[in-house]
């Protein structure tokens, strides 16, 4: 299989907090929704409620420079559109506790639609939403040409070798998977697929965006030289991410040469 013309998008959610560290309900911050997210420039920035977090939809980049410029640009209308005029600033806690006063009754429904797992095949079950905790994400969103089931299974594999395993010792938040981010967690899509399992902390630097986007360039060149990962090694994969054990990160990083950035 041959991944061509990929494309990268996602889908960054975002917590905001006020300046003593609270995590505070975006509900009502502004008119998008799942169903009709709220367009906010002509390149197809769309921004959206997602339970208390804002979430934003990118349009694809094609270069580093473009994602990096498409993050940027979400994080500068947030700020200054959003945050800032409510006295709040944006948060880098990737997963909070969050206060009863900021959960009402439409933010306690969790999993919106189905996931699934690309080393079981098998389906995800939704997290429990009586819970107060919450996460937010940085799922990435690959299109490429041709799009079909088998090669995306294949793309979230190598996804969770060149960056979930990596991001263990990157993402200092040990909660978030109690939640969602496990591996292997992936949607299929019309344009490709969506790999779920990273949390939003890449967004913050644009060192660790571009570190994302080079990563995606070796995991393609990995596909494209057809490679593949034997089942011995997909296991530990799996045990490195779902356990977050970085001694097996760090392991696995070396016997691939992966490149990991502080």
């Amino acid at each position: 299989m041959k991944i061509e013309n990929l494309t990268i998008g996602s889908d960054p959610e975002l917590f905001l907090e006020t300046p003593n560290g609270e995590v505070v309900s975006c509900i009502g911050f502004c008119s998008g929704t799942k169903e009709k997210p709220e367009l906010i420039s002509k390149d197809g920035h769309a921004i959206q409620i997602d339970g208390i977090a804002l979430e934003y939809n990118l349009p694809p980049s094609k270069t580093k420079e473009e994602l990096i410029n498409n993050i940027t640009f979400i994080k500068d209308y947030t700020t200054s559109t959003i945050a800032k005029p409510k006295g709040l600033v944006i948060s880098k806690k990737v997963s909070e506790e969050i206060l009863d006063k900021h959960l009402p009754p439409e933010a306690r429904i969790l999993g919106c639609s189905a996931s699934f797992c690309a080393w079981t095949e098998s389906v995800n079950g939704s997290p429990d939403g009586k819970s107060n905790w919450r996460s937010v994400g940085g799922h990435v969103h690959l299109g490429y040409n041709n799009p079909t089931m088998e090669t995306s299974i294949e793309i979230i594999k190598a996804f969770d070798l060149f960056l979930t395993v990596p991001s263990i010792l990157i993402d200092t938040d040990t909660n978030r998977r109690k939640l969602y981010g496990r591996a292997g967690e992936f949607r299929f899509t019309s344009f490709g697929c969506e790999a779920r399992c990273l949390s939003n902390f890449w967004i913050h630097n644009n060192e660790l965006i571009g570190w994302v986007y080079d990563q995606l360039q070796l995991m393609v060149n990995f596909i494209n030289s057809n490679n593949t990962i034997d089942k011995k090694t997909g296991k530990k994969i799996v045990e490195c991410i779902n356990t977050q054990n970085k001694e097996l990160a760090q392991q696995l990083i070396n016997q691939y040469n992966l490149i990991c950035v502080e």
